[in-house]
């Protein structure tokens, strides 16, 4: 008999526990559950990427090689460009960033 009210007392213990929701989840008001990072103008909408693209790499000079004791690396850049979007305000604004990488043309002797 006491066993059966233990146990009972267990399992309701258990269930509250187990569909209680925090409260700092009751708190949280729409803009702040979301995932993504709101716009800055209207501080409602979520960014949203609309286009995204690398240029091609371009030649940008030679310096001494890093790799090997003689010869020269080759130097080339490129830009990407990404736009975003707020769906709710409309405000529109773009990203430019740059990569830069060498190419080893040197060799030992």
């Amino acid at each position: 008999m006491i066993k059966k009210r233990i146990l009972s007392i267990i399992a309701a213990v258990l269930l509250v526990t187990a569909f209680a929701t925090p409260v700092s989840a009751q708190n949280l008001d729409d803009a702040e559950m979301r995932r993504g990072a709101l716009c800055d103008n209207c501080n409602r909408g979520e960014i949203v990427t609309t286009y995204e693209a690398w240029s091609d790499w371009r030649y940008s000079g030679r310096q001494s090689c890093i790799h090997r004791a003689y010869g020269e690396d080759a130097i080339y850049f490129r830009t990407r460009q990404i736009l975003y979007r707020c769906p709710f305000c409309g405000n529109n604004w773009t990203n430019v960033s740059s990569q830069t990488k060498l190419e080893c043309h040197g060799w030992n002797a």
